[in-house]
């Protein structure tokens, strides 16, 4: 597999580029990053564009949690951050968990992100905790 990567870096002279002069371009298999403009319709070409707000990931984590069960975790973040919650199913899809209190549900405040399993089973969730705050 081959990925391009460019990096364009400001100009020494002091010289104001913009946002599609400079930062980080990674497209996808298939595509020239040296020649992809950095346009809404293209975006699905990159892997990876600087110039666009993307989540920056604190923790992604798998946990079992047993029916009947809550877990709390912290976050260790001073705001509540935005946070991610997926139930792997029997068929291992993932599937995403809301609040919903009178099920399976999830939720997170200043202090903890907190899953309970109501499937009748233990289950396996995943989630995913972003440094960006809600």
């Amino acid at each position: 597999m081959i990925v391009m990567i460019d990096v364009f870096l400001e100009n020494k002279r002091g010289v104001s580029l913009k946002m599609q002069d400079y930062g980080i371009k990674v497209s996808l298999p298939g595509y020239d990053v040296l020649t992809i403009p950095n346009s809404a319709e293209n975006i699905k070409k990159f892997a990876l564009l600087s110039g666009i707000n993307l989540l920056k990931i604190k923790s992604a984590v798998k946990v079992s949690i047993a029916n009947g069960a809550i877990s709390t975790i912290p976050h260790g973040l001073v705001y509540i951050p935005i946070v991610w919650v997926f139930l792997e199913d029997a068929s291992n899809h993932l599937v995403p968990v809301y609040y919903n209190i009178n099920s399976t549900y999830m939720y997170v405040d200043a202090t903890n992100l907190v899953i309970r399993n109501s499937t009748g089973a233990t289950e396996y969730f995943y989630y995913y905790i972003f440094y960006d705050p809600v």
